[in-house]
């Protein structure tokens, strides 16, 4: 199949994302709390979910996109086992497994 010069195709291309630097992190495994590092890239206000194994939404923390990328500490306390974290800032969705150690 050839493409004539300077033609991309159907025009339905996806556009690249919003901010293609976003970043979760969880340092693992820890101990009772999730030490997380993120990054937004772009900035705009993000939100972090916290979900245990059941999918049950245990904690959201509002980030300051003017302290990214910062380390958080979230779900201080948090008993032995796997939880899952979700990162978005705008369009944009980061996810990330966090081990849980007693």
């Amino acid at each position: 199949m050839a493409l004539a010069a300077g033609w991309g195709g159907t025009g339905l291309e996806p556009e690249p994302p919003e901010s293609p630097e976003l970043l979760l992190r969880a340092v693992n495994p820890c101990i009772g709390t999730v030490v997380i590092l993120y990054s937004t890239g772009s900035g705009g206000s993000a939100a972090l979910d916290v979900f245990d194994l059941d999918g049950r939404h245990l904690e959201r923390l509002d980030l300051d996109p003017a302290d990214d990328p910062v380390q958080i500490h979230a779900g201080e306390g948090l008993p032995a086992g796997v939880y899952f974290l979700r990162l978005e800032c705008g369009h944009s969705t980061s996810c990330e497994t966090a081990v849980v150690l007693p």
